[in-house]
């Protein structure tokens, strides 16, 4: 079954993703109908950036499409080392919501310095508990997030209960600046 064009990641992205180099933030195992996207995603250069040892353990274990260089490391180490302008696009796939509100801020100003070309988000909106799972702690929900916190220039899809695993769904969101 083909994934909802909605869902898609490169209708998501800037014009001429394929010559850029993309950034994979909280990478994850690639295996929710979203983020598996990335094995055949095609770009100049992929790096995948996942702090859980295990999961980066079966990250390291998966064929790409593009030519891939997977990272062990907190995002916030990560991204803060990073010169501006050091990727083309920053891409955080449900991962957002793993940190505290303070530290979220932080890595929203780090990524957008970094990026030449966009950053484009998929995160829960509103309400979305979660603990950890899959003996993951870095799976726990520490912060909520709504549209208003996007202004413009940032471009926010909102999907209302796109989360059904939780009671009532929660709502969800792709939310992208483009430089």
């Amino acid at each position: 079954m083909a994934l909802d064009y909605r869902f898609q990641l490169p209708p998501h992205l800037p014009r001429g993703y394929e010559q850029m180099e993309i950034l994979n933030l909280g990478a994850g195992h690639c295996s929710s109908p979203i983020s598996e996207q990335f094995l055949t995603l095609k770009c100049r250069n992929l790096t995948n950036v996942e702090v859980f040892r295990p999961v980066f353990n079966q990250l390291v274990g998966l064929n790409f499409a593009s030519s891939v260089e997977n990272v062990c490391e907190d995002i916030r180490i990560f991204v803060g080392g990073l010169a501006e302008g050091s990727y083309d696009v920053v891409i955080m796939l449900d991962v957002l919501e793993h940190f505290t509100k303070e530290d979220g801020q932080k890595i929203l100003k780090a990524i957008t310095r970094i990026a030449r070309k966009g950053v484009c988000l998929f995160l829960p909106m509103k309400e979305c508990p979660q603990d950890d799972y899959e003996g993951n702690p870095y799976q726990r929900h520490l912060s909520t997030w709504v549209a208003e916190e996007f202004p413009t220039p940032w471009v926010v899809e909102y999907y209302e209960e796109f989360h059904t695993h939780v009671d009532p769904p929660a709502d969800a969101a792709w939310v992208m600046l483009y430089n």
